[in-house]
């Protein structure tokens, strides 16, 4: 994630699900105020999602789309964390991204791929 992607984003969910190895791991879901997705698997795999309609849509394809790769018979624990909306700068959404449990997140220089 780049620095100008941080300052768009909109909330973060995260997952406890059965990895291939049979054990828990986290999914970390990024979701930005344009409604784009980017999965981040347990493996580092990253996969980007179109646009929902709306970002409660959005959030609601993602978390779904978690309980239909469940494959345990244990659903797994979701979590969703909405920006604060008193968050705006790069720095405060990134200091908040720091607190949530199971997330990590690399920065990039803005226009880097």
């Amino acid at each position: 994630m780049n620095m100008h992607e941080l300052r768009d984003l909109a909330g973060v969910i995260t997952a406890n699900v059965r990895g291939d190895d049979n054990l828990h791991q986290n999914l970390i879901i990024l979701i930005w105020r344009d409604c784009r997705m980017r999965i981040n698997f347990p493996s580092g795999a990253k996969m980007d999602a179109g646009p929902g309609r709306n970002l409660d849509t959005t959030i609601q394809m993602a978390i779904a789309g978690i309980h239909h790769s469940n494959e345990g018979p244990v659903p797994p624990k979701i979590m969703l964390h909405r920006v604060p909306p008193p968050l705006t700068t790069n720095e405060q959404i990134l200091t908040w991204m720091e607190t949530l449990p199971g997330v990590a997140i690399e920065l990039r220089p803005a226009g880097s791929a």
